[in-house]
């Protein structure tokens, strides 16, 4: 009863305040000097499927959702049978309304919104069976601007292992914006020959294996594009994550090699960097497939002698109680800016986020870690470990302000199904604070002091109350 009580005070406490549901889990920021145990807000759940979350110009936020009708769900990003929508959280107040549809009817899987200076849209979609994907383009009220379509080769529709898209838009001075965009391998383990076709808004071939970059404005309502594509970046894999760092660094996160993955991955994912005064500049080889870290103890092969080596790789580390966990599936990269949080060093960081086991949620996802890279110390802190028992894929990841939000894809961990579908949320943790928010510090004070009061053996509170926090596992596959 004691226990109802204090979950009672502080759930009216809450209340009191207008707070959204608190989330199912926490962060353990004891390692980078603040709480074990922060908690967040649920802003948005009973999603499909959510991958890909931006800011708005006015503080609201976009978010992508995708619809499989197809008994296989997803089935590992092929995504037969699905379509998807761009939704609004319009913020109000201090939080967000209920979720509004803002662009439908999309062909296939959903990975990557964007906004640009002028506030309109950027959405990867489709790819996976079908050989096509599509960089559509939309204004906030869902009117289309133009599109940019990938097709592959004749023969690889299906077999093209890595065709789903990831983007990032960077503002600049004069309108315009940057986009930096993936083309991935067509193979787990081996360089790419064939050529991949655009046609819309720009025509012209592309390597696979790359990252690739291009000038977009606007005109006349319309989106334009400034000249083909220039290639930044060969010798990726899958390069599910991209940023620009405190000096204006293309960051990329890449994910390694599977192998024979009995049990886990042949490479480590990896982040590496271009310098941005060569961005553009040269075509900066990262090594796949000849060169990479081993994931099982560190190693780095040197297959490609004129490759530029990993800034960081994510080889298994120790999780709260010591044992070591894994991250595997490198799913987005969200950087923080320096002074933004109060453990960030002076160059910056990136939080980092894995899909783990593609399939599976819970202590069964053993490798979906979310992880915290310092640029400065060069430190890896897990901040949610993995095998989470209120976690299955925590995919999208945004800062904005002092605010990290966390897409959860699947909370059952299921994508290769049906069950997933309404298993979505978004979170919101403010992370300006290391400690409870000031409304709820001393009632949970008074609350612990009256769970230990006349606590025994038999009484003592156990499952996730127990421990340290509720946060534990998670796993990976991409």
């Amino acid at each position: 009863m004691k226990l109802q009580a204090c979950v009672i005070l502080i759930g009216l406490a809450n209340l009191a305040r207008g707070a959204s549901i608190q989330t199912p889990f926490s962060l353990d920021l004891s390692q980078l000097g603040g709480s074990s145990a922060v908690f967040g807000t649920t802003i948005a759940s009973g999603l499909n499927f959510p991958y890909g979350i931006t800011a708005g110009p006015t503080g609201s936020l976009f978010f992508a959702q995708s619809t499989p009708t197809s008994s296989v769900g997803l089935e590992y990003g092929a995504a037969p049978d699905t379509t998807g929508a761009v939704w609004q959280l319009q913020a109000s107040g201090s939080g967000f309304g209920s979720p509004q549809p803002v662009v439908g009817g999309l062909t296939g899987l959903l990975t990557s919104v964007q906004t640009l200076a002028n506030g309109a849209l950027l959405v990867d979609s489709g790819a996976g069976d079908a050989g096509t994907r599509a960089m559509s383009f939309f204004s906030t009220t869902g009117q289309s601007l133009g599109a940019i379509n990938f097709s592959y080769p004749a023969g690889s529709a299906g077999n093209w292992e890595h065709s789903n898209g990831m983007s990032l838009v960077v503002p600049n001075a004069n309108g315009t914006n940057t986009v930096y965009f993936i083309v991935g391998s067509q193979y787990d383990g081996a360089a790419t020959a064939g050529k991949v076709s655009l046609s819309g808004l720009v025509s012209t071939t592309l390597n696979a294996d790359s990252v690739y970059m291009m000038t977009v404005g606007t005109a006349g309502g319309l989106v334009q594009v400034d000249g083909a594509p220039v290639q930044v970046a060969t010798g990726l894999r899958n390069p599910f994550g991209l940023t620009l760092d405190a000096n204006g660094d293309l960051v990329i996160g890449d994910n390694g090699i599977d192998g024979a993955h009995a049990v886990d991955e042949l490479s480590a994912d990896a982040l590496h960097a271009i310098p941005a005064s060569q961005i553009g500049q040269q075509v900066f080889d990262f090594g796949f497939p000849g060169s990479y870290t081993l994931f099982g103890n560190g190693a780095y092969v040197n297959g490609d002698p004129g490759a530029t080596p990993p800034l960081a790789v994510f080889t298994p580390m120790p999780d709260e109680n010591g044992a070591l966990q894994k991250s595997e599936g490198l799913s987005a990269l969200a950087y923080v800016a320096p002074g933004a949080m109060p453990f960030v060093g002076t160059e910056g960081g990136e939080f980092i986020s894995f899909h783990g086991v593609f399939d599976a949620g819970g202590a069964a996802n053993y490798d979906n870690a979310v992880l915290y890279y310092d640029f400065a110390s060069g430190g890896i802190t897990p901040i949610v470990d993995a095998g989470n028992p209120a976690i299955g894929h925590i995919d999208g990841l945004l800062v904005e302000g002092s605010s990290l939000y966390m897409e959860e894809f699947s909370a059952t961990g299921e994508v290769n199904g049906l069950s997933g579908l309404g298993g979505g949320d978004i979170y919101d943790f403010n992370l300006s604070y290391a400690a409870p928010e000031p409304g709820t510090f001393w009632l949970a004070l008074a609350c612990l002091a009256l769970l230990a009061g006349g606590a025994t053996a038999s009484s003592r509170p156990t499952g996730w109350f127990a421990r340290r926090h509720p946060c534990r596992r998670c796993p990976r596959r991409a």
